[in-house]
């Protein structure tokens, strides 16, 4: 709810984006409060980058865990992440859709 209501994202859209975090495993936590405050946390940094590049949460977070689970990054480097993503974005001409959709494919076999 934080991060829907700080940055204005439909809260079906951050629960989702939520699920998507989980289920990708990226987020590493000794307890149940931990966890929500990480998933929380990479939300806040996955919506920057949605912003700034114009893009979805969804394809925010789907281009930051794709990255941290191919390369065996830990989910508190999301913002260092994210900026290098959203350079790559700006560089490349590209849109983080388009990128997020390619990203999950190559990034595995590049690990």
């Amino acid at each position: 709810r934080n991060v829907s209501n700080s940055f204005g994202v439909n809260a079906l859209e951050v629960a989702e984006a939520a699920y998507q975090v989980l289920s990708n495993q990226v987020i590493k936590a000794t307890n149940a409060m931990e966890e929500m405050s990480k998933v929380q946390e990479f939300l806040m940094e996955s919506n920057k980058l949605a912003t700034i590049s114009v893009g979805t949460l969804d394809d925010a977070v789907s281009a930051t865990t794709s990255v941290i689970n191919a390369f065996g990054y830990s989910s508190n480097e999301a913002a260092r992440i994210n900026a290098i993503l959203f350079q790559t974005i700006e560089q490349g001409r590209t849109r983080l859709n388009e990128f997020a959709n390619s990203l999950g494919r190559v990034s595995v076999l590049s690990s």
